[in-house]
């Protein structure tokens, strides 16, 4: 029975991180975007650009990385917790590698949000922000 359980609990857990992966497979909009982020920055004529190609081409999907491990990390502690019911030391293990894990999902999450706050509250995302004038 408990074979059963974790054979389910691994067949889940892999469909849950496999199903996007597939769903996402044959979007053609991801791969224009992916095309056009990398022809975009072989012609980089000041820094502004070459900043944006940095962020696009590294740091957003070092990013989406980020999130990913935090999630596999979350999700193997859970693993840990199930699987090892009987043993209070794994057990402990599990639960802190699953409360590390949602503290840094909780962490990026509300930096992302507060990334994107700032930057659409002072219309930074579009190039020059505007200043405001007295009259």
């Amino acid at each position: 029975m408990k074979k059963a359980k974790y054979l389910f609990l691994v067949v889940f857990l892999g469909l849950i991180v496999v199903m996007p992966i597939i769903g996402l497979a044959d979007d053609s909009d991801t791969q224009d975007m992916f095309t056009s982020t990398a022809s975009g920055c072989s012609s980089i004529t000041d820094f502004s650009k070459f900043v944006g190609c940095i962020q696009s081409v590294i740091l957003q999907p070092l990013i989406y990385l980020l999130f990913a491990v935090a999630i596999v990390y979350f999700l193997y502690g859970v693993l840990i917790y199930v699987r090892k019911g009987g043993d209070e030391d794994d057990r402990r293990a599990g639960r802190e590698m699953m409360i590390y894990g949602i503290i840094a999902i909780a962490v990026m999450v509300s930096v992302y949000g507060l990334v994107n706050l700032v930057t659409n509250t002072f219309n930074l995302g579009t190039g020059q922000p505007t200043v405001p004038k007295m009259n």
